[in-house]
């Protein structure tokens, strides 16, 4: 199956929008981000991947062998929004999923065999 690019693709007054970086206002323009959100999105799925780096984006989003400039505020815009994590938060959440799975057997059995300090009554001392 091959990708479909977007109707824009074939139209370069538009692309040369969409490729260019932001200006330097602190405004991003949402169509610009939303172009691009939804082709990496695009992507990852085509390829089958939720994987992506800036640069294999760049090789791989390039038209007429253009790099677009403004992926890297794409992707930050992204992660703002949570829709991409960083490899290392990826990570880090499957570990404490994994680790939540493997530890709530243990902790179970655990508390059937030493009580909770708080539930535990114990008499009066005698001294």
């Amino acid at each position: 199956m091959k990708f479909k690019w977007p109707s824009e693709w074939k139209d370069s007054d538009a692309m040369s929008y969409f490729i260019s970086d932001f200006t330097s206002s602190a405004v991003r323009p949402s169509r610009k981000l939303a172009f691009w959100s939804t082709l990496i999105c695009d992507v990852c799925l085509y390829r089958k991947s939720p994987f992506v780096t800036l640069d294999d984006l760049k090789r791989c989003l390039a038209w007429r062998g253009n790099p677009p400039h403004c992926l890297d505020g794409v992707l930050d815009d992204m992660l703002t929004k949570h829709t991409v994590v960083t490899c290392p938060k990826l990570t880090e959440t499957w570990s404490q999923w994994g680790l939540g799975i493997l530890m709530s057997p243990i902790t179970s059995v655990w508390q059937k065999i030493i009580p909770d300090a708080s539930e535990q009554k114990s008499a009066p001392r005698k001294c």
